[in-house]
Formats: C-alpha cells, structure tokens, sequence
C-alpha cells in the first residue's frame, strides 16, 4: 500500500518533469503554457508525436491575419491539433510521405487531419486546415512516450480566424 503511494507519486513527478525538461529553455515554454491549461492527461502513457510551435510562432500570429488564440476553453483543442498518436520520428514521417505519394494525413487528437509533407531538400512541413505551412526547425526532440518536431507556426482552425488577441495578450503581461 505505501509501496503504490510511494509508486503514484513518483510516477506523477516523473511526468511532470518529463513535460517541463523539453521545454524548459528550449523555445518551447509558450505552448507549455498552452498544455497546461485543461490539458492533465497528456501525459498519460500513451505514445505521442506533438508538433510543437516554438515562442516566436506564437509572437507572429500577431502579423497574420488570424490572429486570435483561443479563450481557454478552446485551448485543449488548439493544444490537440498538434499532436497525433504513435511515436513518429521525422524518419518515421519521411516513409509515410514516401509511402503516400508525397504528403501522408495524420489524424490529431482533436480529430482533424494534420498533412505533412516533404521538400527536396528533405525538410518537413506541416500544413493545417487553413492552408498555413509550417516547417519543421528541429525534429525528433524525445522525452519519455513523445517525440516533438519543434515548427514555426501554430496550427490554427477555423475558430481563430478573428482580428483580436487576447490570449496573447495576457501572456505579454
């Protein structure tokens, strides 16, 4: 009994710690904020590919014409359309591209299709449903059940396309 305390416990820390060692001084902490608004059971075990927008993404939606984070109710989903089930290194991607004919879809945990793509040069991009390219700066980024691919861009929805930012915003301040 105090053997599984002791167990659960340290299971807990082990995967708080796993989520903020990736992002901790790595251009990471905006989203990390993001994933730490209604989003607990991320790190639940299960084997996960996370697209991760880098500080500077989250900087620039202020220059698109989408500008506007979800409020936090909305976050979970917005945290969601950059992660996908499956351990998914960027070689892993490359063969599903290969395989596919030149961009595989992948369904998010949110349920939309995330396309990945791949360019002569061998670099990786991810296009959401809006049409918006990101690329992948630094693949294969790895930390207990997920793999990040550092991009870009925040994937956004139909939801974001509005002209204000107040997530942002508050962030700032």
């Amino acid at each position: 009994s105090l053997i599984a305390i002791l167990f659960i416990s340290y299971s807990s820390q082990a995967q708080s710690d796993a989520k903020s060692s990736v992002f901790e001084g790595n251009d990471l902490e905006t989203f990390s904020k993001a994933m730490s608004v209604n989003t607990g059971d991320f790190f639940n075990g299960d084997k996960l590919t996370v697209f991760t927008p880098t500080n500077a993404a989250f900087e620039n939606l202020s220059t698109e014409k989408y500008v506007e984070m979800p409020s936090d109710s909305k976050l979970r989903s917005t945290v969601y359309y950059h992660v996908v089930q499956g351990n998914l290194k960027s070689s892993d991607l490359k063969a599903l591209i290969k395989e596919k004919g030149g961009r595989a879809m992948l369904k998010t945990l949110e349920g939309t299709t995330l396309t990945v793509s791949e360019n002569s040069n061998g670099d990786i991009f991810v296009v959401d449903n809006l049409g918006r390219v990101a690329s992948v700066s630094e693949p294969d980024l790895s930390q207990g059940n997920v793999i990040y691919h550092k991009i870009d861009k925040v994937r956004l929805d139909e939801l974001c396309k509005k002209k204000i930012t107040p997530w942002l915003s508050k962030e700032k301040s």
